[in-house]
């Protein structure tokens, strides 16, 4: 995962216009403030901020229906659903953050958001 949120960094970096929403993420000259690095980032804390600056663009309208479903969703998503003990603070973060990305959803991505959700409750209810 994180390999992946790097080459995504390098590719916006060098052509931002592939992904124009998600370029905004980036912040060469500044490595606190730039979400790709942070969200990778081994210190808990910086991950946790990093989150919590993407949840304020979410609501704010910085991300479209497909930046959102197709990119975002699955990024927080794996985060808010497979936390290690030490990671509770991140993955807190992260449920906060897809519960105002899921309310900016158009409803089919909402709809299977929630199927996927209440599937993976059937299979592990804890």
């Amino acid at each position: 995962r994180a390999e992946m949120i790097r080459l995504i960094s390098v590719a916006l970096s060098h052509e931002p216009s592939l992904e124009p929403q998600l370029a905004a993420l980036l912040s060469p000259g500044d490595l606190e403030a730039d979400f790709f690095q942070n969200i990778t980032h081994v210190q808990l804390p910086r991950r946790q901020r990093a989150i919590a600056r993407l949840k304020k663009k979410i609501e704010g309208g910085a991300f479209g229906p497909t930046t959102l479903a197709s990119y975002l969703l699955p990024l927080l998503s794996h985060i808010a659903l497979k936390p290690s003990a030490k990671e509770v603070d991140v993955a807190e973060e992260a449920v906060a953050a897809l519960r105002s990305l899921a309310a900016q959803l158009p409803w089919r991505p909402y709809h299977e958001l929630l199927l996927s959700l209440s599937r993976r409750l059937r299979l592990d209810p804890s």
